[in-house]
């Protein structure tokens, strides 16, 4: 492990990537051609990556830009989180954030959730099977399509 300005490589295959030289904190673990530029920010592999955002991550992946603070591509390639949004997550390819304190994805698969089938109060955004009927009034459900055998 290198350290220069509390930055920190973890692997020598990171040598052609780089840090900002005001920024502290910053960790680049492995893969090549990655870059950060903020404190607190994570780079865990790939290529070609680059956080600016304050407490930030890519865990792994190619070409992929993380500027919105506080938020983590977590694989894939190509994507996205601008400095507009915060507290963003992405996982899959060719993704560009378009809300802060929301997780994108390219296809979600959700086994095993919750069947609703009547009166029940569940978390707002909460994900759950749906067959029919009415979901209580002041409630925000995601209606799923679940193949039954």
């Amino acid at each position: 492990m290198r350290m220069k300005n509390n930055c920190y490589w973890i692997s020598d295959s990171t040598a052609d990537s780089s840090f900002c030289e005001f920024f502290n904190s910053n960790v680049i673990s492995g893969g090549s051609y990655n870059s950060a530029y903020s404190s607190f920010s994570f780079i865990g592999g790939g290529a070609g990556n680059t956080v600016s955002g304050l407490y930030s991550s890519i865990v792994g992946g190619a070409g992929s830009t993380v500027s919105g603070a506080y938020s983590a591509v977590l694989g894939g390639a190509y994507n996205t989180i601008s400095a507009a949004y915060q507290y963003a997550g992405i996982f899959g390819c060719n993704i560009a954030a378009v809300a802060s304190n929301a997780f994108h994805t390219n296809c979600l698969i959700a086994c095993d959730t919750f069947c609703y089938t009547g009166p029940v109060t569940l978390p707002i955004g909460s994900i759950i099977a749906y067959s029919g009927g009415s979901f209580p009034i002041g409630q925000c459900y995601i209606p799923l399509y679940i193949r039954h055998e």
